[in-house]
């Protein structure tokens, strides 16, 4: 092959070299192109990669930090509610045994099985709690604290040595709907583990989280309870069921979105609910087990991902990949979690995407590769047929002037000296065609070489940067580069090289400088950087760095200075304004009241700043000395030591910071300052310490200031103390910081007793929950708020308390605490509570007034009946029995009109007493009355009347069915009178130990605010009437109605309400 290329002509093997040269410049090109593009594609599916990474981490960890908030505001809130049932406790009399006991039988709260057992009776003030189940039946103190926190309470019992816990007084339910009374909770759990919340109890200490109560995962809160003598009875718990906190969680959980088909879900780590699902994508799945859920190839994905959840510390995240179908997809699909574990609620947080929905990206990627290849291949293609083409004119231009050559050099041998070749190209060619051309002239050859050299020569000096210059010792340039005469601010070398005759007093702005400059080259041979200030043309000074060596003759004589120089101008400038940057520096110093120094430790000595010397009063040229005399000459004498040994401390590592505050005596006028200083140290690279950098600050002023805070706050104290007003400071968790004279005898405590004390503790369980509600209300709301309540004074008994609350908040707008002022009310107090007492007897007044005009109609109607009724029928008998006497045959027109008016009077004698007092009303009973009532006015207004009885109403008094009969029949005559309804309802029913009656119609509805308004004219006198009268007996009427929506009255009154038949015919 090489013989074949050996004998190929020239232009042949010139076009073959340009074309393959080509090919493989383009085909490394493109293989180079598509590595470097793998490459980038590589980095570039990592960067996506760490992205959907970093996003499935946020929304995890967003998700676990959710849950962690919501748990513990709810852990404060129950923190708040068992504060609350210790007091209420406290209040009833506290815990204590009985000598007597009581049989129980007890049940393991968490296997269902039953024991006997005998246990001293538990006492709350010295009464048996019982063993009450029935939650409609009230049992001590647990359903107080209910009433009063809102939720679930319980007070248990010890049982034994190992400290089992029975529920003695609850209200937990079980499923029955029952007081979990009875069960217990057992020292050991059934896995042999010990109960963390008897653990804590037995310990003494309180337990705070999630506890598994009788059925349910609640959050807790358990306290110990000790009798008198400190032994542990019992234990105190309040708590709130977990399910009622998840659905705050649930929509917030739900409507997190990742990726168009990814979710979060929520499942159960551990007991229980382990692999149930908590919170499903889109709540679907909510509550199913789906523990054993394999995927197509048998392994366990919901186990494992457990698994791993709960092996997690707290905050920590993991991954799992694994093979997943959601109910309605058509097949399954690789998915990755992350998984986060709270273990206080035993929930494992999942954030779920599929692979395919990352895939995406990658594919866009590769396509972007994959054309980005094709584009390399095609332009690669082309570049080589392009230069392809341009090889074979090449080669062209080549082959021609070389066989033109060896025409020539045929001749030549034929003895032709002078023959010369015309080749114009300046190529190696043409320089081989020129070297022939001058073969027969060797000189004129030599003087060619020397021609180009010396060009080659002239190209670098004419293009260098640096200024290149030689230099006589006499002070004239003998030669010069362009960027020289640049530099010195010359058109042209020519020109500087003319001007310029004596260098040392033309160009140098300070003559010596010449001379220093040529007698170290004299010298040592060479000067290296020596910086210099010259004048140019324009007389603009300017610094240059010279660099320049001894040029000698072949016999060593010093010929000529050659170098060259560097305009370093700007440098030089910036170094100037670098220097103004430090005055400036000094300036702020002494402006803002501040001086630096820095120690060096090795050496002892200190290096102060321009404006720590003003602050000190040194002069301005005070020397850098030992510490030891800059202490001597600055600190107060007092100070001193305390000084050096503060900094020596630090240099020992005892101390990380310089942190010290100290007096000074200004040295120019003798006045005293204080001084903080603060400063760092700094190490080598073995870690010892070499210097320490710090600042000191003057802040005698800043002390005159928080001194005058003092003095002021301490005549504030003074002030507040002399009030006869309770005056007191609490912090938000209602901690007491200041307490007056005048609160300490109020509550007939001391300082001590109430300072660091929650306020809460003083005050008596009635108004616990009222007063816990606007404390919380004061902490969300910060504002200027009242409130009255009772105090159980230690000099005057009770007394009535006026309140008003004012925060107070810092410079930044932050709450830090309220004020709280009191003002004794008990007199005001005294004379409401009067008022109360004088109506309350006015309302006794009336309701024995009700039932007496009751008993008086019931009277008028018996003699109505009994004496002109049975006249009238003793008359109506006379007159039919002389209508058949002979005699009086006569005047039978006038007896049938006397027999007529007799029939009228008998009739309205009837119609009268059935309204003054229906007799069906006492014979039958109040539920017949009325349900007749309503049939017979369906018969007059021919309005539909439904009419349904849930309550048995014999309980109803005689005296109090007259009155609750008529208030019935108002309502319907104002009705058919008023409301134009087509639709009535007349309900009986007891509620609680209140009889109800609800009287609803579908008629025109009316504004209840404006008829029952006192002040308005044209007011319905029939409903305020019942509404005063139904209010004497101590009950209530409720009226649901607007204008054209029909009206719903209900009148509730309590069946004790009624008196005594005796005290009523009294």
């Amino acid at each position: 092959m090489f013989n074949f290329l050996r004998d190929l002509r020239l232009h042949v093997k010139v076009s073959l070299l340009g074309a393959v040269s080509v090919l493989i410049t383009a085909i490394a090109l493109v293989v180079l192109a598509v590595w470097q593009s793998g490459q980038y594609h590589t980095l570039a599916q990592r960067e996506v990669d760490k992205l959907i990474s970093a996003d499935l981490d946020h929304i995890t960890q967003g998700v676990y930090n959710l849950v962690r908030s919501e748990n513990d505001a709810i852990q404060q809130q129950i923190d708040y509610n068992l504060k609350g049932a210790r007091h209420i406790l406290s209040e009833a009399g506290g815990i204590s045994l009985s000598t007597k006991t009581e049989p129980w039988t007890t049940v393991n709260q968490f296997t269902g099985k039953p024991s006997q057992t005998q246990l001293p009776r538990m006492l709350v003030g010295g009464r048996w709690l019982g063993r009450n189940t029935d939650p409609a039946a009230k049992t001590a103190v647990v359903d107080k604290m209910t009433r009063l926190v809102g939720e679930t309470a319980t007070i248990f019992q010890r049982m034994n040595d190992k400290g089992d816990m029975l529920r003695v007084a609850t209200t937990v339910r079980t499923v029955e709907g029952k007081r979990a009374i009875g069960t217990f909770i057992p020292a050991v759990n059934p896995d042999g583990a010990p109960n963390p919340v008897i653990s804590a109890i037995l310990r003494g200490e309180a337990y705070h989280g999630r506890a598994y109560v009788v059925n349910a995962w609640y959050l807790t809160a358990y306290e110990p309870i000790k009798d008198k003598t400190g032994k542990l009875v019992g234990m105190l718990y309040v708590g709130i069921k977990q399910e009622s906190v998840e659905s705050l969680l649930r929509q917030a959980v739900l409507q997190t979105n990742v990726g168009k088909t990814g979710y979060v879900f929520v499942l159960g780590g551990k007991g229980k609910q382990r692999g149930r699902y908590i919170i499903s994508q889109h709540g679907k799945r909510d509550g199913e087990d789906i523990w054993e859920t394999r995927d197509r190839n048998g392994r366990p994905v919901i186990q494992d991902l457990i698994n791993k959840a709960t092996s997690l510390k707290r905050g920590e995240l993991a991954t799992e990949r694994y093979l997943w179908q959601n109910p309605g997809e058509p097949g399954p699909r690789w998915k990755i979690a992350r998984l986060a574990y709270f273990e206080p609620w035993d929930w494992v947080i999942g954030t779920s995407v599929s692979e395919d929905e990352l895939q995406t990206y990658q594919k866009v990627l590769s396509g972007g590769r994959a054309r980005m290849t094709s584009y390399m291949g095609i332009a690669g293609l082309a570049i080589f047929l392009l230069i392809g083409m341009l090889g074979v004119l090449v080669a062209r231009t080549i082959a021609r002037p070389v066989n033109q050559m060896k025409d020539a050099v045929e001749t030549i041998i034929e003895g032709n000296l002078n023959q010369t070749v015309e080749v114009h190209s300046r190529d190696e060619i043409g320089t081989l065609a020129q070297a022939f051309n001058v073969m027969t002239g060797r000189l004129n050859q030599t003087m060619e070489e020397l021609r180009e050299s010396e060009e080659k020569y002239r190209g670098i000096f004419e293009q260098a940067v640096e200024g290149l210059f030689q230099t006589s010792f006499e002070g004239s340039f003998l030669s010069v580069n362009p960027a020289m005469a640049l530099i010195a601010g010359y058109d042209s070398p020519e020109e500087l090289i003319s001007s310029i005759n004596d260098l040392r007093q033309q160009l140098y702005v300070t003559p010596e400088n010449r001379d220093a400059l040529v007698s170290a080259i004299l010298e040592r041979g060479e000067v290296l950087g020596q910086e210099i200030q010259f004048s140019r043309k324009d007389k603009r000074k300017i610094w240059v760095s010279i660099s320049a060596h001894l040029v000698r003759d072949e016999a060593g004589r010093p010929l000529c200075i050659e170098g060259y120089l560097v305009d370093i101008t700007e440098r030089r400038l910036a170094e100037e304004a670098l220097q103004k940057s430090e005055a400036l520096l000094a300036e702020a110093e002494r402006v803002a009241g501040w001086g630096s120094w820095e120690w060096d430790i090795a050496n002892d000595t200190i290096y102060v700043s321009d404006g720590l010397k003003r602050l000190s009063g040194l002069p301005l040229d005070y020397p850098p000395v030992p510490l030891g005399t800059f202490i001597n000459d600055t600190v107060l004498s007092t100070d001193r030591v305390a000084r050096r040994q503060n900094l020596d401390e630090v240099v020992r590592g005892v101390v990380p910071h310089y942190d010290h505050e100290f007096r000074i005596i200004r040295q120019d006028s003798g006045q005293v300052r204080i001084w903080h200083g603060v400063g760092e140290v700094q190490v080598d690279a073995t870690g010892n310490p070499v210097r320490i950098i710090g600042t000191d600050r003057d802040v005698t002023e800043q002390r005159l200031a928080e001194e005058a805070l003092r003095e002021s706050e301490a005549r504030y104290r003074a002030l507040v103390e002399n009030q006869v007003e309770a005056v007191c400071r609490w912090l938000p968790d209602t901690t007491l910081t200041y307490v007056n004279e005048a609160y300490c005898q109020l509550l007939g405590k001391s300082r001590e007793e109430l300072l660091g004390n929650s306020f809460l503790d003083f005050i008596s369980a009635k108004n616990i929950r009222d007063l816990m509600r606007h404390v919380r209300s004061l902490i969300n709301h910060p504002r200027l708020a009242y409130y009255e309540h009772e105090v159980a004074s230690g000099a005057a008994g009770s007394v009535w308390m006026r309140w008003s609350d004012c925060p107070i908040f810092d410079g930044k707008g932050n709450l830090l605490e309220f004020q709280l002022v009191g003002m004794d009310i008990t007199d005001r107090k005294v004379a409401e509570l009067a008022l109360i007492s004088q109506r309350e007897q006015l309302r006794k007044l009336a309701t024995e007034l009700a039932m007496t005009e009751e008993r008086e109609r019931q009277n008028i109607a018996t003699a109505l009946h009994d004496t002109v009724g049975q006249q009238l029928a003793a008359a109506k008998m006379k007159l039919d029995a002389l209508a058949g006497d002979p005699d009086c045959s006569s005047k039978n027109g006038e007896m049938a009109k006397a027999y007529n008016l007799i029939l009228k009077a008998i009739s309205c004698i009837r119609s009268l007493t059935f309204e003054i007092s229906p007799p069906i009303l006492y014979m039958v009973g109040f539920d017949a009355a009325v349900h007749s009532l309503c049939e017979k006015f369906e018969e007059e207004t021919g309005i539909i009347v439904d009419f349904t009885e849930e309550a048995d109403a014999k309980f109803i008094g005689k005296n109090l069915r007259g009155t609750l009969y008529r208030m019935v029949r108002e309502l319907l005559h104002n009705i058919a009178k008023h409301a134009d309804a087509e639709h009535v309802s007349v309900a009986l029913k007891c509620v609680g130990t209140d009889f109800e009656i609800c009287v609803l119609d579908d008629g025109a509805g009316f504004d209840a605010t404006e008829v029952l308004w006192q002040g308005n004219k044209n007011n319905c006198l029939g409903l305020f009437s019942i509404k005063q009268r139904i209010e004497y007996l101590g009950g209530s009427m409720t009226i649901d109605s607007r204008p054209g929506a029909g009206s719903r009255i209900t009148l509730r009154v309590p069946l004790h309400s009624e008196l005594p038949e005796d005290q009523g015919a009294a």
